[in-house]
């Protein structure tokens, strides 16, 4: 009787169109696609994490692809790995592919992985399954400020109504959402503030990584990263395999890019079937400049500035 009453109150909350391809409705402060939000409340209450795991956590549009390969390069790397193998997982599969959503996979059972899983979220971090917490396993977040990552999801979404014959979102509507929270796993501020604070409470728990900084600094912040999940690079890997710089290279926005799997392939999720070239587009650090107006530029800066006040973070 308490299910049927909890599936009437979750099938009766708002539907929220236009800040995406998919409807979304807001639960628990936050905005979830709709017609996965069963599928998240199942995975929080019945997925089990264990010790080992590693989950690479973002908003979408975050630097999610890039993570996942940076991630998946080092912590699956043989010593001395020959990165120009054509065999490597990376040049016949798209990231996401072997870096699974635990909220989106339903055909993929995730227990069979052997351990140490990599997995990958967008859930925001009062969200996560409850056996995470209780875990001794890590959490790898990457933040981009707030102007790249919703030109690029408007970008991302835009793409997949073209192909479905649907009309573009409106800019202006949708950038007035998103100044308002609604957004996909939002508001921004508050998912990004959930793994900050959790990252201050808790470095070796979880670790906090700006996309701009990766951008800066790529074999330093994956060394950073490597570290922390517990596959840092030998000396003889840095001093004479080049190794740290030789899985940037191969994760690099060319080389993924180009590839047939993700120029051609396709990515089967629960909601529809993506082709993974959407996943890849250069928008870089301030390509917000090239969509929206100085006005609406500061008008973001004025509500981050406010949300953030206090926490001692800034992006």
């Amino acid at each position: 009787m308490e299910q049927t009453q909890e599936d009437d109150q979750l099938s009766n909350l708002p539907t929220i169109t236009g800040c995406s391809a998919f409807p979304v409705v807001l639960y628990k402060a936050h905005y979830l696609f709709k017609d996965s939000l069963l599928r998240v409340l199942s995975t929080r209450h019945h997925f089990q994490a264990r010790p080992t795991d590693i989950f690479l956590a973002s908003l979408p549009k975050s630097g999610t692809t890039w993570l996942k390969a940076l991630a998946f390069s080092s912590l699956y790397r043989t010593p001395l790995p020959d990165l120009s193998d054509l065999r490597h997982p990376l040049r016949v599969s798209n990231p996401h592919d072997i870096v699974p959503f635990i909220e989106i996979e339903s055909n993929l059972d995730l227990s069979s992985m052997p351990s140490p899983r990599l997995l990958s979220t967008h859930l925001p971090f009062d969200l996560l399954p409850t056996s995470i917490a209780d875990s001794g396993s890590k959490i790898v977040y990457v933040c981009r400020n707030p102007k790249d990552t919703f030109v690029s999801s408007w970008h991302f979404w835009n793409r997949i109504r073209e192909k479905a014959g649907e009309e573009p979102i409106p800019l202006e509507a949708s950038f007035d959402q998103f100044c308002d929270g609604v957004s996909v796993m939002g508001p921004y501020w508050n998912h990004v503030v959930g793994y900050w604070n959790a990252s201050r409470a808790n470095d070796a728990k979880v670790l906090f990584v700006k996309y701009e900084d990766m951008i800066a600094d790529p074999i330093g912040e994956l060394k950073r990263v490597a570290g922390f999940m517990g596959c840092p690079f030998t000396e003889e890997e840095e001093e004479r395999g080049g190794v740290a710089e030789g899985i940037v290279k191969l994760c690099g926005f060319e080389s993924l890019s180009n590839l047939e799997v993700n120029r051609e392939g396709v990515l089967e999720t629960m909601f529809e079937d993506f082709e993974n070239k959407f996943y890849f587009r250069r928008g870089g650090v301030g390509g917000w400049r090239s969509l929206l107006s100085l006005e609406m530029g500061r008008r973001l800066d004025e509500i981050t500035a406010s949300k953030f006040a206090g926490t001692g973070l800034s992006v």
